[in-house]
């Protein structure tokens, strides 16, 4: 019995389906899209499970959200280094990870215990699709924002998808039955009906996913996940504060950008660190002179000199937020990035309380595109180097779970989009997997703490309860 990446999968492969010659080879390529996106639009139907399983997974949803979470931030520093120091970051942890959960799905052996270990799952072989489908349900139900996860297939007529394989998807991915097309004949008229379902799922945020040529007479099947959100801000900014204020780039250079503000922020919560990451403790009374007794200006005495803030302002529903980090000095960004993991990011937003805080944040408009991963003869890319190499390695990747076809992805495209403005937050990405085949006496006052991002900063949208990391970046530059 091959070795899979969930005990479900496993024993769907007990199926047999009448095996193709072991020597033909696939021709050209078959194709994963995973989509994350803002709309408002109906989505297709939700995965679905029994009570029984519903209750099971629904523990293992933090665990869930842990190994996404740790693996989105692996993928993080493979990003960064990879855009070099001064380049604006975005993209979504939670996209990335279910597009390959759902190839993983089809993945056996060697194939399925590499793409295990590099997504952080649990080795303790619980169902992971099962609460994947729990986490995706849990983070639906949030009513004050538009948070939909949706999935579809698209499959060539003479495509030999494996039955279990597209019946775990429709179970837990809520794909629905394949989408019959005729890539052989109609590549490029399917290429524009997958890019026209990515459009209207993102709101138009996210177009042209799949360039021309990307969808030949060759490819075998599609697999498109798409997440929406769109969020109001519980308390949302005054448009009449925003205002042009000075922004200090990484290299010590000042711009203007149009900047948001509020005073007194009631429902943020705050929290300060030091260089190494452990708490700085931030008074909440303070003396009433507005220096300290040897002179030094306010913020040198209550926040940390050489370490960072964050601030976590939260969602209409105050189920989803977007957390902030922000160094004390301009060129500290890269040691806060060195100390991300999802052990750190948990502990760090654990410290956050809720208190009166000043908040600015500038206005951000940005699209971002990445290749994570290029197959073929040997793979190569973000996603190989962190350890995924076989499901893009023509002959080695050991789809067999999928199809009896021998096949393998060949290009992994992700594409993202970010706005935040006074009202709220939208955000968009696809992904697209393309294979072959102290204190004092003195009188005191209460002390509110600002948040200033006006130097390079973290930005991370996650849902509250379960911790996942949806969307997260960093913004080296407003105006970029």
């Amino acid at each position: 019995m091959h070795r899979q990446l969930s005990e479900v999968v496993a024993r769907s492969h007990r199926w047999q389906s009448t095996e193709r010659p072991a020597t033909r080879l696939l021709i050209g390529f078959s194709l994963l899209l995973a989509v994350v996106a803002a709309t408002t639009e109906a989505f297709s139907a939700r995965p679905t499970c029994d009570p029984d399983e519903v209750r099971t997974a629904e523990r293992t949803q933090v665990r869930m959200s842990q190994a996404s979470n740790q693996f989105g931030l692996d993928l993080y520093q493979q990003i960064i280094s990879k855009e070099g120091p001064n380049q604006n970051v975005f993209f979504s942890p939670y996209s990335v990870s279910t597009a390959l959960m759902m190839a993983a799905s089809g993945a056996v052996d060697e194939t399925a215990d590499e793409m295990r270990r590099v997504m952080r799952l649990p080795n303790d072989h619980f169902d992971v699709n099962a609460a994947m489908a729990a986490l995706s349900n849990n983070l639906m139900s949030t009513r004050e924002c538009d948070l939909n996860i949706a999935n579809a297939i698209w499959a060539d007529t003479s495509f030999d998808i494996r039955p279990p394989f597209a019946a775990i998807l429709n179970r837990h991915f809520g794909t629905g039955g394949p989408f019959s097309v005729d890539f052989r004949h109609q590549s490029e008229s399917v290429r524009q009906e997958i890019n026209s379902w990515v459009e209207d799922r993102t709101n138009r945020r996210i177009r042209d996913l799949l360039s021309k040529g990307s969808v030949s007479p060759a490819t075998r099947m599609v697999l498109v996940n798409a997440i929406y959100f769109r969020g109001d801000w519980s308390v949302q900014f005054d448009r009449s504060l925003t205002k042009p204020r000075p922004f200090l780039l990484a290299d010590g250079t000042k711009i203007d950008v149009p900047t948001m503000s509020i005073r007194s922020h009631g429902e943020a919560r705050y929290a300060a660190f030091h260089s190494d990451g452990s708490f700085f403790e931030t008074p909440r009374m303070i003396p009433m002179s507005r220096r300290s007794p040897n002179g030094e200006p306010e913020e040198v005495q209550f926040y940390p000199a050489d370490g960072f803030s964050m601030a976590e302002l939260p969602y209409e529903g105050n189920t989803l937020s977007m957390v902030l980090i922000a160094p004390s000095q301009i060129d500290s960004l890269n040691r806060i990035e060195s100390m991300l993991t999802e052990e750190n990011l948990t502990s760090w937003v654990s410290r956050l309380v809720k208190r009166p805080t000043n908040i600015d944040l500038p206005k951000l408009k940005l699209e971002t595109g990445y290749t994570l991963a290029q197959g073929g003869l040997s793979a190569s890319g973000m996603l190989p180097s962190m350890g995924i190499k076989r499901v893009f390695t023509a002959g080695q990747s050991q789809l067999d779970a999928m199809t009896s076809e021998e096949i393998h992805f060949d290009t992994v495209v992700h594409k993202a989009f970010l706005e935040v403005d006074e009202k709220g937050t939208e955000a968009a990405a696809a992904t697209a997997f393309v294979g072959v085949g102290p204190t004092s006496v003195q009188s005191k006052r209460p002390f509110t703490p600002t948040f200033k991002a006006d130097r390079p900063f973290l930005m991370i949208i996650r849902d509250r309860k379960s911790g996942c990391v949806l969307f997260m970046g960093r913004i080296q530059n407003p105006m970029q």
